[in-house]
């Protein structure tokens, strides 16, 4: 590894800051297992443990993802912890979310030391560390943190534009973001930014035919992994259940066309800048290092064969991310967020530093500025032992029900905590009231237009998804029914729920048990049910 390049670099200053952000993370860990045990790192762990669950007690292994809408990678990930845990076992899920941000800051380290040295790869590690100990939605188990592994180690294999490299070594990178793909579909968008930096320079180096069957090579072993699930589905019987969920439910989040693209990502911006004020220093940094990085590359007309332009690229193709998606959430950001410390480290710190600061001197100062931005998000991580104010969500209460642990149930809602901490297995894995017809829309979704083609679809994944569910209930009755109000009914309904198909089936083997009511927080019918 080449050391040169980050040699202004204190190797004491950038100890420290390893130190500490390697302190608050332990912290955290400690924390999570022992003060926080009963608590998910954020309540999408819940959805997928419940889901897999349900697969686990079918024998469905790969589940195709219980009418989510992300891909089928993630639930494998939690089928194999509970093999190894049991149901449900929430501190396995937080070693494994712990050590996935361990992995994922050494490809950091290894991707920054090979251009800059190994003192600044741990640098560009710790920084990494910051961005998961700031909050735990970040850290938790989630598509962005598992793709991110994937998408970093792709890139650790980008080999360079000679014309001698085999297509194969290529086929290998695609492969890689095809992983991340099946973690979740938004990785879409740095795989384009790879295939635009790929395309350009090898037509600027070899031609468009050495080009072209680069991204061939490319984009057909992308499709590998998603086109395997969707074989081991389509033969299950479960082949519409994977589309809806890798592209149907997307497609039905609320439009920013209502109030337009830019007043909505405004909008958006203005909701996360609260939670992402910690990290401005970071993205306040990848701007200026873009600007002096392009501004560089226009002088020196460098072109396509700029040092770190496919990660330049990569990164950019994240951040459409903003623009793609109807809905962001904070989390949605820490791949952009991940591989701009990337970026930075290699245009400030690399060994062609096309935006680096002149001499030892500005890199000093980098170290410095890092140390101080660590020691300032750190310290002051997460609210401190009460715990994050964020995570106590009316989703995260929770209520003891009467039936035995491991029984199957049903809740006509979107309160998986119900089913983790009564250790109950779903009874069908057509999980969210969405999927039927009748009930009330979630607030990120809105129905299509009538007459159109997504209407229509929607339509016959609802007749399908009533035969699923009655098919799944004659297999695996439930002996609890809980419907939520304001999911499985309206306030003012005076039905069992909502969707015909569960109201008449509580009314056929249900009865009335208890009521739940938590004021403030959520209130449910809880019914018992024939065997």
């Amino acid at each position: 590894m080449n050391k040169a390049p980050a040699a202004g670099l204190s190797r004491v200053l950038v100890w420290i800051t390893c130190l500490v952000v390697l302190a608050g993370y332990a912290h955290l860990f400690a924390l999570e297992l022992r003060q926080r045990g009963d608590m998910p790192l954020q309540i999408d762990e819940l959805f997928f443990a419940t889901c897999a669950a349900r697969g686990l007690a079918v024998g469905e292994i790969p589940i195709s993802g219980c009418h989510d809408n992300k891909g089928p990678l993630v639930y494998v990930v939690y089928q194999a912890l509970q093999a190894v845990g049991g149901l449900y076992p929430l501190a396995l899920y937080k070693i494994a979310a712990f050590v996935l941000g361990l992995l994922n800051a050494a490809l950091v380290c290894v991707t920054v030391a090979r251009s800059a040295g190994r003192t600044a790869g741990f640098l560009g590690a710790a920084a990494l560390l910051v961005l998961y100990v700031q909050d735990p939605w970040v850290l938790a188990l989630k598509p962005e943190s598992l793709g991110m592994a994937f998408v970093l180690s792709a890139m650790l294999l980008v080999p360079g534009l000679d014309a001698r490299v085999r297509p194969w070594r290529w086929a290998c990178v695609g492969l890689l973001f095809g992983m991340a793909l099946a973690t979740k579909q938004t990785f879409l968008f740095p795989l384009l930014g790879l295939l635009v930096w790929l395309s350009g320079a090898s037509w600027a180096a070899q031609g468009w035919r050495v080009a072209l069957a680069r991204l061939v090579a490319v984009g057909l072993a992308a499709a590998v992994p998603l086109l395997a699930f969707a074989t081991v589905f389509w033969l299950a019987g479960r082949g519409l259940d994977f589309a809806a969920a890798l592209l149907l439910y997307p497609m039905l989040y609320k439009s920013t066309a209502v109030v337009g693209l830019i007043k909505g990502l405004a909008l958006r911006l203005s909701a996360l800048a609260g939670f992402w004020t910690p990290l401005l220093p970071l993205l306040g940094a990848f701007v200026l290092v873009l600007v002096a990085y392009f501004s560089r590359m226009r002088r020196a007309r460098l072109g396509w064969q700029a040092p770190h332009l496919a990660y330049v690229c990569v990164t950019l193709g994240a951040f459409v991310v903003l623009l793609a998606s109807p809905i962001i959430m904070r989390f949605h950001l820490f791949p952009a967020a991940a591989l701009a410390v990337v970026v930075v480290a290699l245009c400030l710190l690399g060994s062609a530093p096309v935006a680096s600061p002149e001499g030892a001197a500005g890199q000093r100062w980098v170290g410095r500025a890092a140390l101080l931005w660590a020691l300032v998000v750190t310290l002051g991580a997460w609210g401190g032992p009460a715990g994050n104010p964020l995570r106590d969500r009316k989703i995260l209460v929770t209520h003891e029900l009467k039936a035995p642990r491991g029984a199957y149930a049903y809740v006509v809602g979107i309160w998986p905590k119900l089913y983790v901490d009564n250790g109950l297995v779903p009874a069908s894995d057509v999980l969210y009231p969405t999927a039927f017809p009748g009930a009330p829309m979630l607030w990120s979704y809105q129905e299509p237009a009538p007459g159109t083609a997504k209407a229509r679809m929607l339509a016959d994944l609802h007749r399908h998804n009533i035969e699923r569910l009655l098919a799944d209930f004659a297999k695996t009755p439930p002996e609890v029914v809980v419907v939520v109000e304001g999911e499985g009914r309206a306030e003012d309904s005076n039905r069992a729920s909502d969707i015909a198909v569960l109201d008449n089936y509580i009314a056929g083997h249900c009865r009335p048990d208890e009521l739940i009511d938590i004021p403030g927080h959520i209130r449910a019918q809880v019914y018992a049910c024939q065997r």
